[in-house]
């Protein structure tokens, strides 16, 4: 084999390559992602040391120097990794599949770039890999208070952030009538025990010279708590109702 084969050989993995199957491709905190890695082997025979399957969180995140430069760098985090000894040659068109059952973290910002990764780790070449992105969904009965809530006010949740240790539904009006009425409503849910431990933040409209003072320093927002079971967040259907239908005015 000439240099420039090894060379070649030696930045592309020898042609190796991982397909990967999984299910599901979207999935809230805690929940699991199931599948296979399968590397196929490449035109020429390499050496495989280990095969690492784990989650991946990538995000950017911009900084400023003292002369008002902004950067911009990228960052990752790995979660649940499973790693698989290999230590052997792998052949041309050789294949073996390595399963995976992952769990994903609690609490981490959905707005990320979310992925499983396969690497196979090859001395003196450079590192095999793959990605399956997935989509980071709040937890189900979260989901469910949102989906209520949306149901009561037909305002449905624009997006989700983290919230002390849970998450917050924003729910933002979309017609003209509903945003005299209000700027928003939004739900924060903790899990305590077996409760979703409520509070939904309601934020006027300001109508008012008085009410934008207060705006300015978040005191016209409106705060209600409640308690609904992680099993059965519907329960508190009127509750809900009560707390909301007085700022939608009907």
């Amino acid at each position: 084999m000439s240099l420039i084969s090894r060379v070649q050989d030696a930045l592309t993995s020898g042609g190796m390559a991982f397909q990967i199957a999984m299910e599901p491709r979207a999935v809230p905190w805690k929940g699991r992602l199931q599948g296979t890695a399968t590397l196929v082997g490449g035109r020429t025979p390499m050496r495989v040391n280990q095969v690492n399957v784990g989650v991946v969180e990538h995000w950017e995140a911009e900084t400023r120097d003292d002369n008002g430069n902004v950067e911009r760098r990228d960052h990752y985090l790995r979660h649940q990794q499973i790693h698989t000894p290999v230590g052997a040659p792998f052949g041309s068109g050789q294949q073996q599949v390595f399963p995976f059952d992952l769990e994903v973290p609690w609490g981490r910002p959905f707005s990320h770039e979310w992925y499983v990764e396969a690497q196979a780790e090859m001395p003196g070449a450079v590192d095999c890999r793959a990605q399956a992105h997935f989509t980071l969904l709040p937890p189900e009965p979260f989901r469910r208070l949102s989906d209520l809530l949306a149901e009561i006010t037909t305002i449905p949740a624009d997006y989700w952030v983290c919230c002390r240790q849970g998450a917050a539904a924003e729910h933002l009006p979309k017609t003209e009538a509903l945003k005299q009425q209000l700027d928003g409503i939004r739900l924060e849910m903790e899990l305590e025990g077996s409760e979703i431990a409520i509070q939904v933040v309601v934020n006027p409209q300001e109508h008012n010279l008085g009410d934008r003072l207060r705006a300015l320093v978040r005191a016209d927002l409106k705060k209600f708590t409640l308690r609904a079971p992680e099993d059965n967040p519907e329960a508190v259907r009127e509750s809900l109702r009560q707390i909301v239908e007085p700022f939608l005015g009907r």
